[in-house]
């Protein structure tokens, strides 16, 4: 099996690298939705995209590129100081009325994100014979199907309002308001031209680095105009009137609304297209340099391959009458590793006792009149249980001699309960963190049901995190200080 694996992955690369070309990349700079408004203005916003790219080489110039991006569109409107809008409607008691509504300031905040498929053509200068890894200059264009994934709005305004009521010929007016809201707003799928130049230059192990600008513009209206309307049958307006109960103000995302023009209604924009300009990177593996695909034949290649499979196949170890020379060392290394674990296990085992000893002494001393092993048993059982690298839970020869003390003092006292904590540093997630402080506990709780702790006297096994440090958090040696499982007496 293993030779067989040798030689596909010989075949595959040997494909891979002639033709096949993947990378990863991204671009940041003016990205915005381009419309243009009947009413107020419409900026620009910063944005960018990030993703891969797949490309198949027809020949050293020549390539066909596609792969999957994701991108992030912002744009913001406003209307002007101050805006005027009125519209019918019908109130609580069915009676209509014409709403007006007097803005003083109106912003709008437009983010839009899509899923992005580009198709490319590319290509890139030959480079020299005589200095293959010169930088070369490539050009890209074609095509991006784009398809929002989210698009939303938040909006500032402020306004007054007021109902006039014809039959009365009267004008109610209402205080003025400051309002925000933020919410989701319709498009549609995007086709966009796309076009990149930059340079190419080339690293180790078929790698290469581009970088240059890219431009994609919207080819397609991807305004879709609401169609929700309200009990009188018209479309909505930026500041809406919910007329059912219970009644409230809306604020409507403009790209979707309508306002007043005369005695018509009018959408504030009939076109909208995505559009970005900017800088991109990118970093590709898996292209031969052009001196391996201009210099090296078929033949050739085919025969190194052959004899790649041959030797994977025919080399052999060494025979010895004790076994191979791998198999020697082997259980050489095997040996010493057994001894060094032995040795760090006895270590612990005198350090474990050691300190057993220490604190018996010492409760001798600080309770002459109290029961001096008891004090001494809640000292050690309550010390921090060793130490642990980052992101380890499993125990090691290191812990065991001082959990074996901690057993030998719970069984001299019977009575004594414990909850069980892993700590960790403050490195990671919270998330990531919580799941090692508990792995910690429960493999300290495992081994203590293991050797004869009955589990009713384990009240609890959790994790602390990085809530409870024994020093600060600010080196790595400290870090690993903190990494512990700990023992609280229930008193």
């Amino acid at each position: 099996m293993k030779h067989i694996l040798t030689t596909a992955i010989l075949l595959l690369s040997g494909v891979a690298t002639a033709q096949h070309q993947f990378s990863a990349k991204v671009g940041m700079g003016s990205s915005t939705l381009t419309y243009k408004l009947t009413e107020g203005e419409k900026s620009s916003g910063f944005g960018g995209h990030l993703g891969g790219t797949y490309r198949y080489f027809f020949n050293e110039q020549w390539a066909l590129s596609t792969g999957l991006e994701f991108a992030l569109y912002n744009a913001k409107a406003s209307l002007p100081k101050p805006f005027e809008d009125h519209y019918m409607s019908i109130d609580m008691d069915d009676t209509l009325f014409m709403f007006r509504a007097n803005i003083t300031k109106f912003e709008e905040h437009q983010k839009t994100v899509m899923f992005q498929i580009p198709v490319m053509a590319h290509f890139e200068t030959k480079a020299p014979a005589e200095n293959p890894n010169k930088p070369r200059f490539f050009a890209a264009a074609g095509v991006k199907i784009g398809i929002p994934i989210t698009a939303k709005y938040h909006t500032n305004a402020n306004f007054s309002y007021s109902g006039y009521y014809k039959f009365e010929d009267y004008n109610y007016d209402f205080p003025a308001v400051a309002k925000e809201q933020s919410d989701k707003f319709d498009l549609g799928l995007a086709v966009l031209a796309s076009a990149e130049l930059g340079m190419r230059w080339a690293l180790a192990n078929n790698q290469a680095l581009y970088a240059g600008i890219y431009f994609d513009y919207g080819l397609n209206n991807i305004h879709r105009a609401t169609e929700t309307r309200d009990a009188t049958s018209l479309p909505q307006h930026v500041i809406g009137w919910k007329s059912f109960p219970p009644t409230e103000l809306t604020l409507n995302p403009i790209l979707n609304s309508y306002h007043a023009d005369g005695d018509k209604t009018r959408s504030f924009t009939e076109k909208v297209a995505p559009m970005a300009i900017g800088v991109t990177v990118r970093f590709a593996f898996g292209q031969k340099s052009p001196r391996s695909e201009t210099t090296a034949s078929a033949g050739p290649s085919r025969q190194a391959a052959r004899d790649a499979r041959r030797r994977s196949v025919e080399v052999q170890p060494e025979s010895h009458p004790h076994g191979t020379v791998q198999q020697q060392d082997s259980e050489a290394e095997r040996q010493q590793a057994e001894a060094r674990l032995t040795q760090r296990a006895e270590t612990a085992r005198r350090a474990a006792a050691a300190e057993v000893r220490q604190r018996v002494e010492e409760a001798r001393r600080n309770t002459p009149n109290g029961d001096y092993r008891r004090q001494a048993a809640l000292n050690f059982i309550q010390r921090d249980g060793g130490r642990y690298e980052i992101n380890q839970y499993e125990l090691t020869p290191e812990h065991l001699p001082f959990l074996d003390e901690k057993i030998r003092f719970l069984n001299e006292f019977p009575d004594m309960k414990v909850y069980i904590y892993g700590h960790t540093c403050d490195l990671g997630t919270h998330e990531v963190n919580e799941r090692i402080g508990s792995q910690r506990a429960q493999k300290v709780r495992e081994y203590l049901l293991a050797n004869g702790i009955d589990q009713s006297r384990i009240l609890g096994a959790g994790s602390k995190r990085d809530t409870e440090p024994l020093v600060p958090n600010t080196n790595d040696e400290n870090r690993k200080i903190n990494h512990r499982v700990q023992f609280v007496v229930a008193q």
